[in-house]
C-alpha cells in the first residue's frame, strides 16, 4: 500500500497557480518574464502616481497663509498646460490620460502572465497595449507633450521589450518547415 502525497495549498498559493498554471516554463520564458515584470512595475508606477496626484488633489487642505491649495495647484497645473502645449483644461486630459494608461498596463501585464504560461495570445496582449501607450499619449497630449514630457528611459525601455517580445514572438512560435514537417 502506497501513501498518497498530499500538497497543503493555502490561499495565496492557489492564487498563484491559478494565475501563473501548474506547469514551470523554461529558464529563458521565466527569466524575460521576471525582467519585463519589473520593467513594467517601474514604467506603471509613473502613472500610478500621475493618476494619483491629480484625483487627490481636492484633499489637500487650506495653507495657513490663507491660500486654497487644490485652487492653487489646479492653478499651476492650468497655467503651464495652456502656457506650454495649449491644453483648454490640463487636468482632465491628464485624468483621461492616466486612466487610458493604467488600462493599457493592465492588459500588458496579462500578456505577461500568458507569456510565462507559454501562451501566443500573451505576446500579442503584451506588444499592442505599450505601442498604444504612445499613440494614446500623441492623440491625448500631443506631440508636443511627448517630446518634452516623455523620459528617453521609458521610451527607450518600452521599445525594448516590445522589440524584445516581438522577436520572441516570432523565434518560439514560427510554423515548422516542409523539411521538419517531413522528417517527423
Amino acid at each position: 500500500m502506497t501513501l498518497e502525497k498530499v500538497e497543503k495549498f493555502n490561499i495565496f498559493l492557489r492564487i498563484r497557480r491559478f494565475i501563473l498554471g501548474k506547469e514551470k516554463p523554461d529558464l529563458l520564458t521565466r527569466a524575460s518574464c521576471l525582467i519585463v515584470f519589473i520593467i513594467w512595475i517601474y514604467l506603471i508606477s509613473w502613472q500610478v502616481l500621475t493618476f494619483l496626484s491629480v484625483m487627490l488633489v481636492n484633499t489637500i487642505e487650506k495653507t495657513k497663509g490663507g491660500l486654497n491649495g487644490p485652487a492653487t495647484i489646479k492653478a499651476a497645473f492650468q497655467r503651464v498646460g495652456s502656457r506650454e502645449y495649449g491644453f483648454a483644461d490640463t487636468m482632465n486630459r491628464l485624468t483621461v490620460h492616466s486612466s487610458i494608461q493604467l488600462i493599457l498596463f493592465v492588459v500588458a501585464l496579462v500578456g505577461i502572465i500568458l507569456v510565462y504560461r507559454k501562451k501566443r495570445l500573451g505576446f500579442f496582449l503584451y506588444i499592442t497595449p505599450l505601442l498604444l501607450t504612445f499613440l494614446a499619449t500623441y492623440f491625448i497630449l500631443g506631440w508636443s507633450y511627448m517630446m518634452n514630457e516623455l523620459s528617453g528611459t521609458d521610451a527607450i525601455l518600452l521599445l525594448m521589450t516590445v522589440i524584445y517580445f516581438t522577436i520572441g514572438l516570432f523565434l518560439f512560435y514560427r510554423k515548422p518547415s516542409q523539411k521538419e514537417v517531413a522528417k517527423a
